[in-house]
């Protein structure tokens, strides 16, 4: 019922990340229609009432299951309060589902789609570093599905004599979740990662002619040594930073945030079988 209760914000947060995206990232974007295109088909897709073709289904049979499995033998208006109770949590699932999708396909386009590449943006890579942020913020809002276990493992034991049988369900799921929640963060990212060495190689091998040029100048020494001081400086201030651009785009804030979705559901494993 936590989740239950959290999802209405988890998915009001979902939307204004996206907005403060958009809006605070437009120098990705080559174009101002390039960037209007992407926005308006990522917020076109966030509300699309798509999720109504399976997240009904998908609540019917869901409840379903547990009103039988766990309900059948109660009163009519505790099956009653229980079925419209699960009923609207797995409903809403399908909405928060459906806008972690969008939150993963926006980062694979942007993958895909060659965003512009700033070698010498703060962030040292190549100002890409906050489309890593809003993958892990998807990441997040998968994770926190995992508060949705002690239903699943309570079922499990509800229907199960072998205690076994419940410590190998409870290993097995909480281990494929987090491998889930893995992917969701690294398949897009590293998707990232790869357009970024490849920018960042051909940043270097201009940067390399650039020098080239500069050093055929310096040589023939014609005007004082001032070639020489520009080849200098400019070995300093842009050369030597095309290579502290970061290979991956963790930081710190990222990587907490990706140890929490991690953690999560470990939490809620260790929860359920040492507490409840």
């Amino acid at each position: 019922m936590l989740w239950l209760a959290i999802a209405p914000f988890l998915v009001q947060d979902a939307l204004r990340v996206l907005t403060v995206f958009f809006a605070s990232q437009k120098h990705l974007f080559s174009s101002e229609s390039e960037h209007g295109s992407l926005r308006d088909w990522t917020l076109a897709r966030f509300h699309s009432p798509r999720y109504v073709l399976f997240g009904i289904p998908w609540a019917l049979a869901a409840t379903s299951v547990i009103i039988c499995a766990k309900y059948g033998d109660c009163p009519w208006p505790v099956i009653t309060w229980a079925g419209t109770t699960y009923f609207a949590l797995f409903f809403i699932s399908a909405i928060g589902f459906q806008g972690i999708l969008t939150v993963v396909a926006l980062v694979v386009r942007l993958g895909r789609a060659g965003v512009r590449f700033d070698p010498y943006h703060p962030d040292l890579f190549g100002g890409l570093e906050a489309v890593s942020r809003l993958s892990v913020r998807g990441t997040m809002y998968f994770s926190t599905g995992a508060l949705v276990f002690p239903l699943v493992f309570e079922l499990i034991a509800r229907h199960s004599e072998n205690s076994a049988l419940l410590e190998y369900s409870t290993l097995g799921i909480t281990s494929i979740f987090i491998a889930v929640v893995l992917y969701s963060f690294l398949g897009p990212v590293l998707r990232i990662k790869d357009m970024v060495a490849e920018r960042k190689e051909q940043a270097i091998v201009a940067s390399n002619s650039t020098l080239d040029e500069l050093y055929e100048k310096v040589s023939a020494g014609t005007d004082d040594g001032r070639q020489y001081d520009v080849f200098r400086a400019y070995y300093r201030v842009y050369h030597c930073r095309l290579y502290d651009i970061k290979d991956y785009p963790y930081d710190t804030k990222v990587l907490f945030e990706l140890l929490v979705s991690i953690g999560l559901p470990i939490i809620m494993a260790v929860f359920e079988k040492f507490v409840i």
